[in-house]
C-alpha cells in the first residue's frame, strides 16, 4: 500500500509539472511583429538634421556694421567743412534773413542695407536749428550725422563775419609778436654765445702763452744747472 501511495503521489507531482509547462508555453507565444521601415526613419532623420543645421548656419550669419554715408549735401547750398564719412557735425548757412525757409536734405549709405533717417524736405523756421540724420547699419548699430542750420538776420551775420575776422586778425597778430619775441631771444642768446666764444678764445690764448713761458723757463734753468755740473 505504501508503494503505491507513494506512486501516486509522484504522478500527481509529474502531472502537476507538466500543466505548468503547457500554461508558461501558451502565455509565452511569439507574436509576429511587422519589421519597421529603416529607410523612411533615416531619411527623415537625415532630412531633420539639414533643416537644424541650416538653421543654424542662418542664426550665425554676420550682419553688416557700415553705418557710414556715402553722400550728404543739402540741394543749393554748401555744408562746411567738405563732407566726410567719419567727421559727424557740419554747418550750413542760409542767409534767408532769418525768415522761415524749406531745404532739401539728400544722403546716401556706402551699404544698401543701412536705414537712413532724417532726409528729404524740412521746413527750418528759427534763427538757429540742428538737423540730426540718422544712419541705421543691418547690425542695429546707430550713427549720427548733425548739420547746424544757421538761419540769421544779415546784420547779425554781418556782425559775426566782423567779429571772426577781428579775432583772426588778432590771432595773426599774436602770432607774429610771439614770432618776434622768439627771434630777439634767439638773436640775444646767439650773441651772448658770441660773447662768450670770444671770452673763451681770450683765455686760450694766454694760457698757452702762460704754459709756452714756463716750458721756456723749465729749459733754461736745465741748461744752468748743465753747465754748472760741467764746471
Amino acid at each position: 500500500m505504501k508503494k503505491i501511495k507513494k506512486h501516486i503521489i509522484i504522478l500527481f507531482i509529474l502531472g502537476l509539472i507538466g500543466a505548468n509547462n503547457i500554461y508558461a508555453t501558451e502565455r509565452f507565444v511569439d507574436i509576429p511583429v511587422p519589421p519597421r521601415n529603416l529607410e523612411n526613419t533615416d531619411t527623415s532623420s537625415e532630412e531633420n538634421k539639414e533643416n537644424n543645421t541650416n538653421k543654424k548656419n542662418e542664426e550665425f550669419v554676420l550682419k553688416s556694421s557700415n553705418n557710414y554715408l556715402k553722400k550728404l549735401e543739402i540741394k543749393g547750398y554748401q555744408i562746411e567743412p567738405q563732407f566726410d564719412k567719419k567727421v559727424n557735425d557740419y554747418t550750413v548757412d542760409l542767409k534767408n534773413n532769418g525768415e522761415a525757409i524749406n531745404i532739401e536734405i539728400n544722403a546716401e549709405a556706402e551699404d544698401e542695407k543701412c536705414q537712413v533717417n532724417g532726409i528729404g524736405i524740412v521746413k527750418i523756421k528759427e534763427e538757429e536749428e540742428y538737423l540730426n540724420i540718422n544712419v541705421v547699419a543691418e547690425n542695429g548699430n546707430l550713427n549720427i550725422y548733425t548739420i547746424k542750420i544757421k538761419n540769421r538776420k544779415l546784420k547779425e551775420t554781418q556782425e559775426e563775419e566782423k567779429n571772426e575776422k577781428q579775432k583772426e586778425v588778432q590771432q595773426e597778430e599774436g602770432k607774429n609778436e610771439k614770432m618776434k619775441t622768439e627771434e630777439t631771444i634767439s638773436q640775444e642768446l646767439s650773441s651772448e654765445k658770441k660773447i662768450e666764444t670770444k671770452e673763451i678764445k681770450k683765455m686760450d690764448f694766454r694760457i698757452f702763452i702762460l704754459i709756452t713761458a714756463g716750458v721756456i723757463l723749465i729749459i733754461f734753468i736745465m741748461l744752468i744747472k748743465i753747465k754748472k755740473s760741467k764746471n
